[in-house]
């Protein structure tokens, strides 16, 4: 933004070419996996209640669910007591999750 206040607009321009070359696919990257990640994830909660429905409680674990997609079964990390569950998944970086809480029948995601 100084160049470009100071009228060099070609370098200000190359600048921020570079910079928007060297983020934007990491962006498409991570929208690519997310849609994958949340379409995955609506199948699981699916599956969740379907067990609950046929058992009469919540799976102990998430490790008999076949998964679509293989490659996204390290993002999903799954906590439960008798009543409720968590269903967690993470994009790029393990601080940045979506959450679904059965208490509410809810997503959440953090940080927000």
């Amino acid at each position: 933004m100084i160049l470009y206040l100071y009228r060099i607009k070609t370098i200000s321009f190359m600048i921020g070419l570079i910079i928007g070359l060297i983020l934007i696919p990491y962006q498409i990257f991570l929208v690519t996996k997310w849609v994958e990640l949340k379409k995955e994830s609506s199948m699981l909660v699916e599956y969740i209640y379907r067990y609950q429905k046929e058992n009469g409680e919540f799976p102990e674990s998430i490790s008999d669910y076949n998964f679509e997609n293989h490659q996204l079964t390290d993002n999903f990390s799954y906590d439960m007591d008798s009543k409720d569950f968590v269903l967690q998944y993470y994009i790029g970086t393990k601080g940045t999750t979506h959450s679904y809480y059965h208490r509410s029948e809810k997503w959440g995601y953090y940080p927000d």
